[in-house]
């Protein structure tokens, strides 16, 4: 009689034990799965703020190029002066970390990018480091 109620009581231990073990394993992975989404949306959260507050710099800065026109349209300064002013305008503009303005013509010619050597030459077919 001793050995059997021994041995029902290892088998409860181990069925026990391994109950544990499963709920543990399921609420560990359901845990590092959640962590996860939490992450996901945080990095999306993220890129959309930073999008976002890039845009609206982008929309500042037409916005004072647009200024700097209209002076131009009403003959306050010739038209060569106005991108002249523009192209200083947003030569020294930042935003963010680090972040600059550039800007091309549609036929491709750098007008700002830093003052760098790059201003006043085509940009069509550059690549980047990547080859891009």
């Amino acid at each position: 009689m001793g050995k059997v109620k021994h041995k029902v009581i290892l088998v409860t231990m181990i069925i026990s034990l391994l109950t544990a073990i499963i709920i543990a394993g399921s609420m560990t992975y359901g845990f590092i799965k959640n962590n996860s989404n939490s992450l996901s949306m945080q990095r999306k959260s993220l890129k959309d703020d930073y999008d976002s507050r890039i845009k609206e710099q982008v929309e500042i800065a037409i916005s004072m190029i647009d200024k700097i026109n209209e002076k131009a349209k009403r003959g306050e300064i010739t038209l060569d002066e106005a991108k002249k002013q523009s192209a200083d305008l947003l030569r020294n503009l930042k935003f963010g970390n680090g972040g600059y303005f550039w800007a091309d013509t549609v036929d491709g010619l750098n007008v700002v990018l830093l003052g760098s050597e790059t201003e006043g030459k085509n940009r069509l077919n550059s690549q980047d480091s990547k080859g891009n």
